[in-house]
């Protein structure tokens, strides 16, 4: 009989650290999913941020192409006047 207490005892002790187990994964599981979502978000922010500054640089060197351009045709103009 006391060896039927015990095993209901240790029986009762493995349900409730089982419940605690799978209580403690849903909650990684959310926080998982959390940092998950989190994560795709900055990736799209940062991918936005790189095209950006892709399409800056090109206007940059657009413009400074210009500006160049622009110097050397009032170098000429100046002794051809």
């Amino acid at each position: 009989m006391v060896a039927f207490c015990m095993m209901t005892v240790a029986g009762q002790l493995l349900l409730k650290t089982d419940e605690e187990l799978r209580s403690e994964m849903k909650r990684l599981r959310t926080v998982m999913d959390s940092l998950h979502l989190s994560h795709k978000e900055i990736v799209a922010e940062a991918g936005s941020f790189k095209d950006c500054h892709a399409k800056d640089q090109a206007e940059i060197m657009r413009l400074s192409g210009t500006v160049q351009l622009f110097s050397s045709v009032k170098f000429i103009s100046k002794f051809n006047c």
